[in-house]
C-alpha cells in the first residue's frame, strides 16, 4: 500500500506513523479576528485567552492550554476606524480525543463527514461572538 491509499483510508482524528517511528498528529487550527465591541474596554491578551479557553470547555467539551491560544495586539489601536479589528490570533486544538466517540457512532463512511460538520459547527457558533472580559 503506498503513502498515498494509506493517508486516503486515514480517519481525521487518528496519527500517521512515520517510517522513522515519528508520527503526525491531526489537529484543527483556528484563526482569530478579535473586534472590539465597546470603545471604552480594553483587550487583555489573558482575558482573551481565559475566556476563549472556559467557553471551548464549557460549550464544546474541549480542553486547550494557555499555549495553543495566541493573540497579537494591532499597533497604534487610537487611528483604527471603529470596525477594523483590534487583534489578530490563533487557536489549535492539538488532542482530538474528544470526538473519538461522536465519530465512532457514524461508521467508517461518515466520519470525514462528521468531522467536518463539526469542524463547520464550531467555526460558526464562534462566528461574531461576544467575549466577557471582566477581571
Amino acid at each position: 500500500m503506498s503513502h498515498r491509499e494509506t493517508l486516503k483510508s486515514l480517519r481525521p482524528i487518528e496519527p500517521f506513523d512515520l517510517e522513522s517511528g515519528l508520527s503526525l498528529a491531526p489537529r484543527v487550527k483556528l484563526n482569530l479576528t478579535i473586534h472590539r465591541a465597546d470603545k471604552t474596554v480594553s483587550q487583555s491578551n489573558d482575558e482573551a485567552q481565559r475566556s476563549l479557553i472556559d467557553y471551548l470547555k464549557t460549550s464544546h467539551s474541549i480542553s486547550v492550554v494557555e499555549e495553543d491560544i495566541k493573540v497579537f495586539k494591532y499597533r497604534d489601536l487610537k487611528k483604527r476606524k471603529r470596525e477594523d479589528p483590534v487583534a489578530r490570533g490563533s487557536l489549535v486544538v492539538l488532542d482530538l480525543g474528544f470526538l473519538s466517540k461522536r465519530l465512532a457512532l457514524s461508521g467508517e463512511d461518515g466520519v470525514e463527514k462528521e468531522f467536518l460538520e463539526w469542524r463547520k459547527g464550531v467555526v460558526a457558533e464562534m462566528d461574531g461572538m461576544e467575549l466577557n472580559l471582566e477581571a
